[in-house]
């Protein structure tokens, strides 16, 4: 095990079959080819591409939705290796690893807290009987839970912070971008040691990109997080992202600093248009 590195995609390759109504035939398209790529311990590192090269399918694959055809993706953990291709979708919370989807997945009908009671990680969460049992220790999980969502609105946003004024009130009456932030901020409440963000800012205003940019800066820097995220808009990337990653035709076509790749005279021609 490399100790810098918290996850490893080697030679990832995976193909979706398209029919045409009209053929006989059907053709492959090959949307990761052979895909390389680290992710450093305790970094921000950005994917960066066009529509269609193959990010939100490699997160689909690390997060065990869809199959690869051929390669593995390994999870440094604790002194550990974990071969993910043995692992199912709810298993990967137990192995540290969370997940922001592209569309928002919050609980409009329930306030704030309780969205961020649902990303507690209960340790009995696939036995869901085993509490009725012991109720006492249902009490005790429950209240373990409502005191870190606390802690996490009031110290991470803090007491003047519509979040922490709200904490009470439906999510439902949360703009979207307050909506975005309260999904990144429930993250928290998994102690996930990888976080895989699929489009954190799109669709929301320049204050909310600011809060969420300080939000991953302090599980980061301030809880030793390591963050993979998609992610389109470049200032953004620029501002946070320790190491990016432009993806090409499903290969890492260039990486190194967000200074380096942004600069890059092909990226600035096939993705940037300049």
């Amino acid at each position: 095990m490399v100790s810098d590195i918290i996850l490893e995609i080697d030679s990832v390759s995976k193909s979706f079959i398209i029919t045409h109504n009209s053929s006989i035939t059907d053709n492959h398209l090959l949307v990761l080819d052979s895909l390389d790529l680290i992710v450093e311990c305790g970094k921000i590192t950005a994917l960066i591409g066009s529509n269609g090269a193959g990010k939100t399918t490699l997160f689909n694959i690390v997060s065990r939705l869809i199959d690869a055809e051929k390669g593995s993706i390994t999870l440094y953990s604790e002194s550990q290796e974990y071969n993910l291709f043995k692992y199912k979708p709810h298993q990967l919370a137990s192995l540290g690893i969370g997940r922001l989807f592209q569309s928002s997945h919050i609980f409009e009908q329930m306030s704030i807290i309780d969205n961020l009671l649902i990303g507690y990680q209960y340790g009995s969460a696939e036995f869901p009987y085993a509490n009725l049992y012991i109720p006492g220790k249902s009490r005790e999980i429950d209240g373990r839970a409502k005191a870190k969502a606390l802690e996490i609105l009031k110290t991470i946003f803090g007491t003047d912070h519509y979040f922490w004024k709200q904490r009470n009130q439906v999510a439902g009456r949360l703009s979207y971008g307050q909506k975005r932030l309260l999904e990144t901020a429930r993250l928290m409440m998994g102690n996930y040691k990888l976080m895989l963000l699929d489009e954190p800012t799109a669709g929301i205003s320049p204050p909310f990109r600011i809060e969420i940019g300080r939000l991953l800066e302090k599980m980061v820097h301030e809880m030793g997080v390591s963050v993979l995220l998609i992610e389109h808009n470049m200032h953004f990337v620029r501002e946070h992202a320790d190491i990016c990653h432009f993806m090409h035709n499903g290969r890492d076509h260039v990486f190194g600093t967000p200074a380096d790749v942004l600069g890059n005279e092909e990226v600035r021609r096939m993705y940037l248009g300049a």
